[in-house]
């Protein structure tokens, strides 16, 4: 799909040999377009920025954990989230999950940890929808019912990301969307 999407330059409405394709939302097919514009092969086009989302993730809660509690532990769990089989697998995998855990989880890990930053964890969690659809808004559910973070700068920040996408596709393809 993500070759389709860098072929024809319709990065609204995705497409398996022509036809539509709404199974999933455009993100992983926008990396791995954007990997076959920067004159990547097939196979490096679609892992390598599922790689690259999964190391800079790895990055980033290393230095939240080692900020909250100490390097150490920091280095314990990243060490066990990098080794642990399902993350290795995903992070070299062309699929929708990685790119939906990263976002998410930094979104929750903003929330939690530095709420002043709602707006960022808008932007991630609309990242993380239009990754993985709807199911983002599911899991964060309990830090909004809990009353973490600024909880309405964090949902516009998501929807002034994801909300265009999914408007355009529907406007652009009505109720087969």
């Amino acid at each position: 799909v993500g070759r389709g999407v860098a072929r024809s330059g319709d990065w609204i409405t995705p497409r398996v040999d022509g036809d539509p394709w709404f199974d999933k939302p455009p993100l992983t097919y926008w990396l791995t377009a954007a990997g076959h514009l920067a004159g990547l092969q097939d196979e490096w086009a679609a892992r390598l920025p599922e790689a690259l989302i999964s190391a800079a993730f790895l990055v980033f809660f290393y230095r939240v954990l080692a900020r909250e509690f100490s390097s150490q532990t920091a280095l314990a769990a990243t060490a066990i989230l990098a080794t642990s089989a399902g993350w290795l697998a995903y992070s070299f995998a062309a699929l929708t999950d990685l790119p939906m855990s990263a976002t998410l989880n930094a979104a929750m890990l903003i929330m939690l940890f530095n709420p002043r930053r709602a707006a960022l964890a808008g932007m991630l969690l609309g990242l993380s929808v239009l990754s993985k659809g709807f199911v983002p808004l599911v899991l964060i559910a309990p830090l909004f019912l809990l009353g973490r973070g600024k909880r309405m700068v964090t949902l516009a920040s998501a929807a002034i990301v994801a909300a265009p996408w999914f408007i355009l596709c529907w406007l652009r393809n009505g109720s087969a969307f």
